[in-house]
């Protein structure tokens, strides 16, 4: 009985090899290089300057809000696969995406771990660099609100819901 009994348990590891497979290679997200998609930095007041890389960066209007939200998860280091941080706005309308446009924000946020607050723009500019295809690169200079002042460019990918 035993003889059978070690001869099934190798058969059973044997067929696991080859039944327990996975059908892909469990990347779920996309990821992207900071070529693509940019970098920023944010200068908080009293501290030194930090620089994050856009892990990846989308859009899409809101019809209902009529306002269209802009969101970019970043990372602190060409690498890292899980981001640390997000960075977003809205912009009533549809934002009035055309090369050279520079937007109105409306709550600006930059999240850090659990923290989430929303400010108004107080300073600065988002200006739209180019549009091309799905894709918009905006141009931060010295965009300012709360305690913090943000430079650095950002492309998104237009999303269509």
């Amino acid at each position: 009985m035993k003889k059978y009994l070690y001869l099934f348990a190798a058969l059973l590891v044997a067929l696991m090899g080859v039944s327990l497979t996975a059908c892909g290679d469990d990347n779920d997200e996309p990821i992207s290089t900071t070529q693509e998609c940019g970098s920023i930095t944010v200068k908080y007041k009293g501290y030194d300057a930090e620089k994050y890389y856009v892990y990846s960066a989308s859009l899409h209007y809101d019809a209902r809000r009529e306002e269209t939200h802009f969101e970019a998860k970043l990372i602190e280091k060409h690498g890292d696969l899980i981001p640390s941080n997000s960075f977003g706005f809205d912009v009533n309308g549809n934002g009035g995406l055309a090369s050279g446009t520079i937007l109105k924000l409306k709550d600006i946020y930059l999240t850090s771990g659990l923290a989430w607050n929303t400010y108004d723009q107080t300073g600065g500019q988002v200006k739209v660099k180019s549009l091309t295809g799905d894709r918009v690169t905006l141009e931060l200079n010295d965009l300012k609100y709360g305690n913090a002042v943000l430079n650095g460019e950002i492309t998104y990918k237009i999303e269509v819901y």
